[in-house]
């Protein structure tokens, strides 16, 4: 609030030529306090008969005062809102996931007439309503749906541009499930003169709960909404979209399935059959903006390489990491991404809900073909890191064949597990396990004949590598690192992978992530081996549990960096 009379800055505001500054009346009205309020317990009648220079020696007195208050107030009307905001929000039924199961469960709510029926009685909110449906469709239907809650759902379209200059925008929603996304998509487009909004939804189930739960929002007078119960990967779309935006399913199509898609013209996702891939590529082909969601493993997993190299091409505006906080009950890590078909400032936004941290980098530091994976997390301490190793020093190997059914407590062949594992060497364990022979074991031909053999655990947060004993073989619990030049491998540096500095170098390569760990082709470009000359890095204390550092960052672990 402002008194002076030289800005310009409000509307409601006293011209220069007036010379002359808001009166206290004046700032009352603005700030929607009494006109009887007092700010003395002088009598008013008093004062009203006082001379005049009494009453300007009055005001003198008291003005400064009145103005500094006035001048840190906020008007009633706002706190009001406010108010009546949480008391409405405080009325409002909240259950929790735990109480939701029960709910579906006592009122058999997977039977779609029962959750009609349900909602048209209850009449609770759209967020509590959109809870207990999404659940009750996952339940009724193997369809890899996921609650979205409304925090990622804003979080997913708050940076979206705001088209102000268009009088008409197309909105897709290609898996629109129960409607999370319309409060936010509502409230984000309400300025639009006419915003256009297909829901798209491949059961006929979903699409009539839509509607019913829709009833309970109040839908703004310029949207269109049209419902669609199709397959929106084979779906041919004959309009082009301002934003197609969702949470697609994560689950895995059968081969045959697979192909059909790529006759419909999804080719860069060969190599993986995970429907968001598809998702993503239909929705850039038929979209300038695409916000979509995604497992944590599109920023590395080797089945996506395609994937993320065509995704490259982009603008990747922002990519949001939520870790394994995304989708309550379910076990998977999860992120979000916002692209662009047009050309725009080349900056990514990362927004990392585990880090608790927002940052903008040039797209091609995050997403360099140096590397074979995107690093959202890439920072000096990485690049500094880089030079210091050997990149790309090893190929990889992992066993599957090796399951209980073919290890035994006793035999001739010893298997090498995880566990076995140590920063000092292999260690004897009383679970070991063994095999009747080397044939148990698919890859033993690959290795069998090498000096240095190098077994590191496969999905652990702490990394560690020993040199693989001759003459055993190793489960899926482990990888085989193979040096491509087949040089044979010094035991001593084998200790780096234990260290401080390896910890958090492969952190950052990994994005932090708890979950998508596996040693692959990609990821195993990181374990390098240090140059001769550094050799000065750091140890934990074997006392130290390191499980309050899976989120640490430079400074936590080198405060001097």
């Amino acid at each position: 609030m402002h008194t002076r009379n030289d800005i310009l800055a409000s509307q409601a505001t006293i011209h220069p030529s007036d010379n002359r500054v808001f009166s206290i009346r004046e700032l009352m009205r603005f700030m929607s306090i009494p006109q009887s309020f007092k700010w003395a317990d002088d009598d008013i009648n008093k004062l009203n008969i006082s001379s005049q220079k009494e009453k300007i020696e009055y005001l003198k007195k008291h003005e400064i005062n009145i103005r500094q208050s006035l001048g840190e107030a906020v008007p009633t009307a706002i706190f009001k809102s406010i108010a009546e905001n949480i008391k409405k929000a405080d009325n409002q039924k909240n259950f929790s996931l735990n109480q939701v199961k029960r709910i579906i469960e006592r009122e058999n709510l997977t039977v779609v007439d029962n959750l009609l029926n349900y909602i048209e009685k209850e009449q609770p909110s759209f967020t509590i309503a959109t809870k207990i449906a999404e659940l009750a469709n996952a339940k009724r239907l193997d369809d890899a749906a996921f609650y979205t809650r409304q925090e990622l759902c804003f979080n997913l379209v708050a940076d979206l541009p705001d088209f102000k200059n268009k009088k008409t925008i197309r909105i897709l929603e290609p898996s629109v499930g129960v409607g999370n996304f319309l409060p936010v998509i509502f409230e984000k487009y309400k300025h639009v003169e006419t915003v256009k909004l297909d829901l798209v939804d491949i059961n006929s189930d979903s699409i009539k709960t839509l509607k019913k739960l829709i009833k309970l929002l109040k839908v703004p007078s310029n949207f269109e909404l049209r419902f669609i119960n199709d397959n929106f990967l084979t779906k041919e779309f004959r309009i082009n979209y301002d934003v197609v935006i969702g949470n697609p399913p994560f689950g895995t199509i059968t081969a045959d399935e697979h192909r059909n898609y790529q006759t419909n013209g999804l080719n860069s996702t060969i190599g993986t059959k995970n429907l968001f891939a598809l998702f993503i590529e239909k929705a850039l082909q038929i979209s300038d903006y695409v916000a979509l969601f995604s497992p944590k493993s599109l920023l590395g997993a080797p089945e996506f390489d395609k994937l993320r190299a065509k995704l490259a091409t982009k603008e990747i505006l922002k990519i949001s990491d939520y870790g394994e906080k995304g989708f309550k009950g379910v076990k998977i890590e999860t992120i979000s991404t916002q692209i662009s078909n047009k050309t725009e400032s080349h900056k990514t936004i990362i927004d990392s809900y585990i880090l608790k941290s927002y940052s903008i980098h040039n797209q091609d530091y995050i997403i360099n073909a140096e590397f074979p994976t995107w690093l959202i997390y890439r920072n000096n301490f990485f690049d500094d890191m880089s030079d210091k190793l050997r990149l790309g020093y090893f190929a990889a190997l992992r066993d599957r064949s090796l399951t209980s059914k073919n290890m035994a407590k006793s035999g001739k062949i010893r298997v090498i597990k995880s566990r076995n594992i140590t920063s000092s060497g292999i260690q004897n364990l009383e679970t070991d396990m063994f095999v009747a022979s080397t044939k148990e074991s698919a890859i033993f031909s690959q290795y069998s004949n090498l000096d240095s053999v190098v077994v590191v655990p496969n999905l652990s947060y702490y990394p560690r590598a020993s040199i693989l004993p001759k003459g055993t073989v190793v489960d899926g619990s482990a990888a085989i690192l193979l040096p491509k030049n087949g040089l044979e491998i010094n035991p001593d540096l084998l200790k780096f992978f234990s260290s401080k500095e390896f910890f958090l170098f492969y952190r950052i390569a990994r994005n932090y992530a708890t979950r998508s760990l596996n040693i692959d082709r990609n990821s195993v470009y990181y374990w390098g081996l240090p140059y001769e000359s550094f050799d000065m890095y750091s140890y934990f204390d074997n006392n130290l549990s390191k499980s309050n550092l899976l989120f640490a960052s430079p400074v936590q672990l080198f405060p001097c960096f």
